[in-house]
C-alpha cells in the first residue's frame, strides 16, 4: 500500500534537505521515507520558493497597470468634462 505524506511533514523533510545538515540517506533512516522521494520533495520545494517570489512581482505588475488603466479611464472623463463646458 502507497503511504500518504501530509504537506507539513513533507516540508519538514524538504527542509532539511534543504538546509543539507544530514545527507539524503541519513534523512531517510530518520524519516523512513525513500531518498527518491526527499529528492523530489526537495526539487519541489526549491522551485516553489522561485514561484513565491515571482508571483509577487507579477502581483505588483498587475497592480501597477490597474492603475495604468484607471488613470487613463479618469483622463478620459476629465477630458469629457473639460469639452462640455
Amino acid at each position: 500500500m502507497k503511504k500518504s505524506f501530509s504537506p507539513g511533514f513533507m516540508a519538514k523533510v524538504a527542509l532539511a534537505a534543504i538546509k543539507e545538515d544530514s545527507t539524503v540517506a541519513g534523512l531517510s533512516s530518520k524519516y523512513e521515507v525513500h531518498r527518491t522521494q526527499i529528492g523530489s520533495w526537495r526539487k519541489r520545494a526549491m522551485n516553489g520558493l522561485v514561484d513565491i517570489f515571482r508571483g509577487k512581482q507579477d502581483e505588483a505588475n498587475r497592480e501597477r497597470e490597474k492603475l495604468i488603466e484607471d488613470c487613463g479611464k479618469a483622463s478620459t472623463v476629465l477630458a469629457r468634462i473639460i469639452h462640455k463646458l
